[in-house]
């Protein structure tokens, strides 16, 4: 069980990611910055991303580090609760 009760970004949003069950809050940012400056998103997030989400999505998410709060968390499957 993973909470983001804020912001999850970088290996924070890999280890959001690994779990079976991700609960978000509206004050959820979740977001792989590290895209903006040229490196590979870590701690597995770019699997989790393509394997969670719509192909399209994870691809549009790895490839922009676009930001996304608890509502787009949970319409492209990368939260499963929201509180």
């Amino acid at each position: 069980v993973a909470i983001a009760d804020g912001i999850v970004m970088g290996a924070g949003a890999g280890l959001f990611l690994s779990a079976t069950t991700r609960i978000v809050t509206e004050k959820t940012l979740f977001a792989m910055p590290e895209v903006n400056i040229g490196l590979c998103p870590d701690a597995g997030a770019m699997h989790f991303m393509t394997q969670i989400c719509p192909p399209t999505v994870g691809l549009y998410a790895c490839l922009t580090g676009a930001r996304f709060g608890a509502a787009d968390t949970l319409y492209t499957g990368l939260g499963t609760a929201y509180i």
